[in-house]
């Protein structure tokens, strides 16, 4: 199968179940909780897999940019759920939500978080490693959910933007609004740093192997 075949068949894929997760939001009128990344990430991701074989340059960026943005909250959302699942106890407090309460189709949809990360990761790497401009595009989707977070309740929490997700993180409402942007940022730009070495090694692994 030709190489933009593949990624259009997987963009298809990816946008159909996105729309889908829309789709149980909104039937379940939980709509806002649409703004969370890990929500949209696929549907993210489709658009960037749908578009390749035209415009790969830019959906190299924006698949590689949402795997900048979502790794490291999605590593610690998996390590929590598993931790939960197999112990039974709490260990960040993040999935909590998940083990309480009436499980409905957009509970199940929450386990998407241990798929996009693959796919995004593969999907970079696949397109051609990080985009250069990858840190930028992941600060600018950030900040963005991290203010249209505070148009919801600080009950709803969307993105973590008015208290940390952690529920022992012993930081107050006005410090942490104070500061998660800037540590999100450093995040963002640690794991960009990372990423690019990473991608970049796998690239001459497979050279050497040609």
């Amino acid at each position: 199968m030709q190489k933009n075949t593949l990624t259009t068949l997987l963009g298809v894929l990816l946008v159909f179940f996105g729309f889908f997760g829309v789709f149980l939001h909104l039937r379940e009128g939980v709509w806002y909780h649409l703004f969370w990344f890990s929500n949209h990430w696929m549907l993210l991701l489709g658009i960037g897999f749908l578009f390749y074989s035209k415009y790969p340059l830019q959906s190299n960026f924006i698949i590689s940019y949402s795997l900048v943005l979502g790794i490291v909250p999605e590593l610690f959302w998996n390590i929590d759920f598993l931790y939960r699942f197999l112990i039974g106890i709490d260990l960040f407090g993040i999935t909590t939500y998940w083990f309480v309460g009436q499980k409905t189709p957009v509970y199940y949809l929450g386990l998407q978080h241990f798929i996009t990360p693959i796919i995004a990761f593969s999907g970079t790497y696949y397109t051609g490693g990080i985009h250069r401009k990858a840190w930028l595009g992941a600060i600018m989707h950030g900040i963005g959910l991290s203010l249209i977070g505070f148009l919801f309740s600080s009950e709803l929490n969307i993105n973590c933007a008015w208290k940390s997700c952690m529920l022992e993180l012993p930081i107050s409402g006005v410090v942490w609004v104070m500061l998660f942007p800037f540590v999100m940022i450093a995040i963002i730009f640690g794991t960009y740093v990372i990423l690019e070495k990473v991608f970049k090694k796998m690239k001459q692994n497979a050279e050497h192997k040609n």
